[in-house]
């Protein structure tokens, strides 16, 4: 049974597992992204073009592992993940997680619980096997950095929860 929190971090990351409300992305139509960094004397963006012709812009913590947040962005965008989603993952790269575990971790939690409740078993263990590769290579700075992400606990909870709920 879910507890009363599991629902309430549920609701709160209900955008990186129900999706973005977009329609399936086509081959055909999908545009060529080109990811763009503004520099204003304040802030750092990068900005995309999603499929749909939307402008995505997103701001950047710091400059730290820009050419690994635009692959991770771009990535993620070309596969449907949402805006939010993508901007969680911008953090944890930024932060100095893997690229690659970070992208497989928010393209399994994209769908993982579907409008059912039912919950894509494949997903979930590949969702987790991410989770834990992202915690299994980083350095402890890194770690510490992580920990301070309320998303990333949010995950590893979630996950948790999903988990002993299944077995």
């Amino acid at each position: 049974m879910i507890n009363v929190q599991t629902f309430f971090i549920s609701c709160l990351l209900s955008p990186l597992f129900l999706g973005y409300w977009l329609s399936p992305i086509s081959a055909q139509t999908l545009p060529t992204l080109r990811p763009e960094l503004e520099n204003s004397s304040s802030t750092t963006t990068i900005q995309l073009t999603a499929p749909n012709g939307e402008n995505l812009v997103f701001p950047l913590n710091s400059s730290a592992n820009i050419p690994e947040v635009k692959v991770t962005a771009t990535t993620l965008l070309t596969t449907g993940v949402s805006k939010n989603a993508i901007s969680i993952a911008i953090d944890f790269v930024q932060g100095g997680a893997n690229m690659g575990s970070v992208v497989t971790l928010m393209q399994n939690l994209q769908g993982l619980v579907q409008e059912n409740n039912q919950v894509n078993i494949a997903q979930l263990n590949q969702a987790i096997a991410a989770y834990n590769r992202i915690v299994d290579t980083s350095d402890l700075a890194t770690l510490e950095t992580l920990k301070t992400m309320p998303a990333f606990l949010n995950i590893k909870e979630l996950l948790e929860e999903i988990q002993n709920s299944d077995s």
